[in-house]
């Protein structure tokens, strides 16, 4: 028997809708977002995918477009120009954000489903809100410098390499079963560096980080990593170390640094350049060989 074929006789019926892809050439001359003369395929429009490539035409003028949703904003290799400025960032939103350029000042302001900075100087800086919040951001360790400069931002991922991280105070996160203000999660590979004035929930350690205020849950060091905290009060939930040198410098004017409780395997506990004792209030299986560096005339307490 053979089936039936059904025909659309709706003459009013939308047809399929292919995303736009469109080029940055800034041909125009005006450094203006919304002029279609700056692009190859008319300026973006919504799910369009963007390419900033192969010009050195700065992007300047009508910056606020954060009504018009993207697909993908991708700032390639060969842009020698500047996306926005320090004052005035190109505001959008996209599913994806991808600079990858060593030669382009970029200043850019979510929100963003996830973003990779690929390559990157000091000169690349973004940032979010409560509202245009950065759910992921990766940085691959071609990068030298990247600015987290304010707002939400659930995930700071920075791969093996020599990456450098700067994230300002007052990082929040959306994740509702979170313990602690800050980011939900940073991982940081081997050779690169993580510096943030906010607190994190989940740290993954094999790098270098750094966290001059807030509060840690949990915390996880490898061989390589080392930890430095200056004004943290606590980790809150458990310390597992497989290696790597946990370092607290924080003064006396702070709380007392209490580990709620702690896994550890091997590496280090400095206490040399700070004023404050640790404490673990609840348990601390020393379960390998750990070095116990403390300041003179001071103590540790152990549960």
């Amino acid at each position: 028997m053979p089936l039936p074929v059904l025909k659309n006789l709706n003459s009013n019926a939308a047809a399929a809708v292919t995303p736009k892809v469109t080029i940055w050439n800034g041909d125009a001359g005006d450094g203006d977002y919304t002029n279609d003369a700056n692009y190859t395929n008319n300026a973006p429009a919504e799910g369009s995918t963007v390419y900033v490539v192969n010009s050195s035409q700065p992007i300047t003028a009508n910056l606020n477009q954060s009504s018009v949703s993207l697909k993908e904003y991708r700032i390639g290799p060969t842009y020698r120009g500047s996306v926005g400025t320090p004052s005035a960032p190109l505001k959008i939103q996209a599913e994806r954000l991808v600079i990858d350029t060593k030669s382009a000042q970029v200043n850019i302001q979510g929100p963003f489903r996830e973003i990779h900075v690929r390559r990157g100087s000091g000169r690349v800086k973004i940032g979010g809100g409560t509202a245009n919040k950065l759910e992921r951001v990766i940085v691959h360790g071609y990068t030298n410098e990247v600015q987290i400069t304010r707002g939400q931002c659930n995930k700071l991922i920075v791969g093996r390499g020599q990456s450098n991280v700067v994230a300002v105070t007052n990082i929040t996160n959306d994740n509702p079963l979170a313990q602690v203000a800050g980011f939900d999660e940073i991982r940081c590979g081997s050779g690169s560096k993580v510096l943030t004035s906010s607190g994190v929930n989940e740290l993954y350690a094999a790098g270098k980080v750094e966290i001059d205020t807030g509060n840690i849950f949990n915390a996880r060091l490898t061989e390589e990593a080392t930890v430095t905290t200056k004004t943290t009060g606590r980790i809150d939930g458990r310390l597992t170390m497989y290696g790597g040198v946990l370092d607290i410098r924080n003064p006396d004017t702070g709380d007392t640094f209490t580990i709620d409780a702690a896994d550890l395997y091997g590496g280090e506990i400095n206490t040399r350049h700070g004023e404050q004792r640790p404490a673990f209030s609840t348990d601390a299986n020393i379960l390998g060989t750990v070095v116990f560096n403390l300041r003179n005339g001071t103590e540790i307490d152990i549960a």
